[in-house]
């Protein structure tokens, strides 16, 4: 029989005389919605306790014992305790970074009141980081030839990748919508559309070429119909900003 796959991410989660309770059933929340999707062999939780208080550290042991209860919860959910929280939350990580990180390809930080879905989760793939990393490292990005490609110039084509980054900065804010409570794909995706300029800005893009990205997207991918709204336009009860020609 072939040896189980090693996991690719651990989802880390530092925490710090933070609600037991909550802080669990998120983490459990978030692991059914891996299980659900059939990618839970993929990640692994670590919650790192730096909790001062001994009775909120007695309640972290008695949550983590009911978490181990979920589906496919066991091997895969880790929670330690330091009793010295050296370098608080940054050391903390760096503790759980040097003694098992050699066991991960990722690492996903997280909260203690985050909550993520699966789909979340999984579609921030290496890949989508990658190109997001590409982006933030250009010295001159080459987002504007997105233009000549709207206007079917094939003589001012885009380099190589140039579309897979703005596909990645698209999802990175597709999924901080879903992060931020957006459920609706359609709706979340209308949302990305309209304000990847904003992550984009901050990966070093020029405003200017920032605010191509969104009408890239929506004229030239074509989506599953599930990612689709017809009120995603000027003037559409999607349009977030409807007194203003903002819209993509």
């Amino acid at each position: 029989m072939a040896a189980p796959a090693q996991p690719e991410y651990t989802l880390v989660v530092p925490i710090y005389n933070e609600d037991p309770q909550k802080t669990f059933a998120r983490v459990a929340a978030m692991n059914a919605s891996l299980v659900a999707m059939g990618f839970a062999d993929r990640f692994h939780f670590a919650v790192l306790s730096d909790t001062t208080d001994d009775a909120i550290a007695a309640d972290e042991t008695s949550w983590f014992g009911t978490l181990q209860r979920e589906p496919e919860a066991r091997g895969r959910i880790f929670y330690r305790r330091r009793r010295k929280n050296v370098g608080r939350k940054a050391g903390n990580i760096e503790d759980f970074i040097s003694r098992s990180g050699a066991a991960y390809d990722y690492a996903l930080i997280l909260d203690a009141d985050s909550l993520m879905s699966g789909e979340t989760i999984v579609h921030l793939s290496p890949r989508t980081c990658l190109m997001l990393d590409s982006l933030l490292a250009a010295d001159d990005p080459a987002i504007p030839c997105l233009q000549q490609e709207m206007a079917k110039k094939p003589e001012r084509a885009c380099p190589p990748g140039v579309a897979e980054q703005a596909f990645a900065v698209v999802t990175l804010t597709h999924e901080a919508h879903h992060a931020a409570g957006t459920l609706n794909e359609a709706k979340t995706q209308c949302y990305a559309l309209q304000r990847a300029d904003i992550a984009a800005e901050a990966l070093g893009v020029a405003k200017a070429d920032a605010a191509l990205i969104g009408g890239f997207e929506l004229r030239e991918v074509e989506l599953p119909p599930e990612y689709v709204d017809k009120q995603c336009k000027r003037g559409g009860k999607l349009d977030i900003e409807p007194e203003t020609k903002a819209f993509p």
